[in-house]
């Protein structure tokens, strides 16, 4: 695990978050989350986004099986999906800091057509997942939470950010998701 991009990212989501709950940012698609305390399973459908915990853990449950993720583990949707979710590691002292940031299918598909070297499609693969952090993609994430400090710089800076965090998860261990929402119906 990255622990300075780790520190980044607690640090900038301390600052941007209320002592409770989520909150919506300047940057389209990316949400902030405090809780300081374990909470009950909530209902909810989530789109195609990337999860990240940088402090605490949460689960999703979702068809009878438990994703658990954690600093050390980020989720990824690939599709609109009905999912329940807790918070199960925060304290007052210590509470989970979350950072969930919607993927555009739009730029999935142009990274595609960008890269030459797109591995081959393999079989239809579950539309959620766990998988480790890579410490370039925490550092990304890091930066997009880190422009919330200068206003200025969220039009111009946070697509690219975007961008680079989805080319990322693309390059990543689970880029065969996420190349399921290349295909997902436009209109987002």
């Amino acid at each position: 695990m990255a622990t300075d991009e780790l520190a980044r990212l607690v640090a900038a989501i301390e600052r941007h978050t209320l002592p409770d709950g989520i909150r919506d940012t300047a940057v389209p698609g990316l949400l902030l989350a405090r809780q300081p305390a374990p909470t009950d399973p909530l209902t909810l459908v989530v789109d195609p986004s990337l999860c990240i915990v940088a402090q605490g853990a949460k689960e999703v449950y979702l068809a009878g099986e438990v994703y658990r993720y954690d600093p050390a583990h980020s989720l990824l949707v690939s599709v609109d999906l009905p999912i329940s979710a807790r918070v199960v590691e925060a304290t007052p002292t210590r509470p989970c800091l979350a950072v969930r940031i919607s993927l555009n299918p739009s730029v999935v598909g142009e990274l595609l057509a960008d890269c030459p070297d797109d591995p081959p499609r393999g079989p239809s693969v579950r539309g959620l997942d766990v998988s480790q952090v890579d410490p370039q993609l925490l550092d990304a994430v890091a930066r997009l939470v880190a422009l919330l400090d200068s206003p200025k710089t969220v039009g111009p800076l946070a697509p690219l950010v975007l961008r680079e965090i989805t080319y990322r998860v693309l390059i990543g261990p689970q880029g065969a998701r996420l190349r399921q929402i290349a295909a997902a119906p436009a209109g987002r």
